[in-house]
């Protein structure tokens, strides 16, 4: 039998029907078509090589108001943000209660020591099977909503403040003192307000500054180790500390009641 050649153009065609594409090639590998139109099938890769300490349960996706891209999910004592980059934050939050890392069933037949109960016999069902602890996870806005049912609280995360979280007990929004309140924390006519910590101090001061150590002295200034802060400088001829940047965020070390480094 002669061989026949085949003519095919080249390129995929997929308008229409099969019988319309006749002659052409219709389909590819490593392809997928899209309302009619070609593209990669894509694939998978690695977000992050250390995405937890233990098993997650709970995973959610959102855009903040900067159109960045997080990821949250949990483990049963920690819950963990990643950005677009892959860096990973631990926000677990202070009064957190951990959980269980897996289920717990040891109930009914099978459970005890084999040969312990006569053949035939049911094992008396005493026990409460425990799921493993799952965290559910939604957004309000641009901030993180999270919870567990073993912890049984209700966290917001917001990105514009801290990498933290803050919890308030049981109480009306009447009256402030109603609340167990967070640091900055007041709550008025029935709404909770933050209001973010701000300090001042008058570089040209050399009480206020000590070159030489890197230190800032500020009464009371309410900071701990590991806060992020924004170093703003007013307007000339006011300048800025030597090492510091206008309008730059920095992490608080070596902090003391009244003084603090950048």
């Amino acid at each position: 039998m002669a061989l026949i050649d085949l003519n095919i153009p080249a390129g995929v065609y997929r308008n229409g029907t099969d019988l319309q594409s006749q002659g052409r090639w219709r389909d590819a590998s490593l392809v997928r078509w899209h309302d009619g139109i070609m593209r990669p099938i894509g694939g998978w890769r690695t977000r992050s090589d250390t995405a937890g300490d233990a098993k997650l349960r709970g995973m959610i996706t959102w855009a903040d108001n900067s159109a960045d891209r997080w990821i949250a999910t949990g483990s049963y004592e920690h819950l963990y943000a990643y950005n677009a980059a892959g860096v990973r934050y631990d926000i677990t939050p202070v009064p957190f209660t951990t959980g269980r890392e897996d289920a717990v069933s040891f109930t009914g037949y099978g459970g005890g020591v084999y040969g312990k109960y006569a053949f035939g016999v049911a094992r008396p069902d005493t026990a409460t099977v425990l799921p493993a602890t799952a965290w559910q996870l939604d957004t309000w806005g641009e901030n993180l909503v999270a919870m567990t049912e073993d912890d049984g609280k209700i966290y917001e995360w917001d990105l514009d403040i801290t990498f933290g979280s803050e919890l308030v007990t049981n109480g009306t929004f009447d009256a402030d003192s109603n609340w167990t309140k967070g640091v900055n924390w007041t709550i008025s006519g029935g709404v909770a307000e933050y209001q973010q910590l701000k300090k001042t101090f008058d570089a040209d001061d050399a009480t206020n500054t000590d070159v030489s150590t890197d230190t800032i002295t500020i009464t009371a200034h309410g900071f701990s180790n590991g806060d992020e802060v924004t170093y703003t400088v007013p307007a000339a001829p006011a300048t800025a500390l030597g090492g510091l940047t206008t309008a730059t965020n920095y992490f608080i070390v070596g902090a003391t009641t009244n003084t603090i480094q950048l």
